[in-house]
């Protein structure tokens, strides 16, 4: 075999390689519920969109885990000045007219 017929076989062989790994790559995203492409081919952003708000969603959760730490560590008697003091405080209306 002369090597110009055996770079073209190795050639080939990777290709055919890497279109079985990119299709077991498409059927499991699709069988978990993602796509890799849209119709025109470019990648898909919907993970971003889903992204920010998760990571939205744990910045808020952080910030309340913070208010329940300093409550939780908090000494009983300043919680319970603060508390007090709330009560004392005007309850705002519902609605403005």
């Amino acid at each position: 075999m002369s090597s110009g017929l055996i770079f073209a076989i190795v050639i080939i062989a990777i290709i055919t390689v890497g279109r079985i790994v990119r299709a077991g790559m498409e059927l499991e995203a699709r069988k978990n519920g993602f796509s890799l492409k849209d119709k025109r081919g470019a990648p898909v952003n919907e993970l971003a969109e889903d992204n920010a708000m998760l990571r939205n969603k744990v910045a808020r959760l952080e910030e309340r885990m913070a208010v329940m730490e300093r409550i939780a560590t908090d000494p009983a008697k300043r919680l319970s000045a603060e508390i007090e003091s709330l009560r004392d405080t005007p309850a705002l209306p519902d609605k403005i007219n």
